[in-house]
């Protein structure tokens, strides 16, 4: 940010968190500027707006400039299921034995385990 620009926080909006198990819970989330509004935005999303607690409290960033606060508080709230289902699929294919640093052994490594995929397909 420029010398001149702020931080600015938005009105906390409240939204409706809808679990993957069908419960609600009310949320919050707010948009964050960093100096001038630019193609992603921030926002905080948290469950009490006078605490602020690190467990129940994230910061998000997006490139859905018109979604409403709860598309995006709901769609962030499956990222931890996403990554567990990408652990999972890594672990199966192999993807997670490598241990190489090494750019060329990991791309043949990942030339290796997807040709093995594509084989029993």
């Amino acid at each position: 940010m420029a010398s001149k620009q702020r931080v600015r926080f938005n009105k906390w909006k409240e939204f409706e968190r809808i679990f993957t198990n069908g419960t609600h819970e009310e949320r919050y989330m707010r948009e964050i500027i960093f100096g001038r509004r630019r193609n992603w935005i921030y926002w905080q999303i948290t469950a009490d707006i006078t605490k602020l607690l690190d467990n129940s409290t994230w910061y998000v960033m997006t490139n859905l400039s018109d979604a409403p606060p709860a598309v995006i508080g709901n769609n962030y709230g499956l990222r931890t299921w996403i990554e567990y289902g990408f652990k999972q699929c890594k672990n199966q294919l192999g993807w997670a034995d490598f241990r190489f640093t090494d750019c060329h052994q990991i791309e043949r490594w990942w030339e290796i385990v997807s040709s093995a995929f594509l084989m029993v397909i």
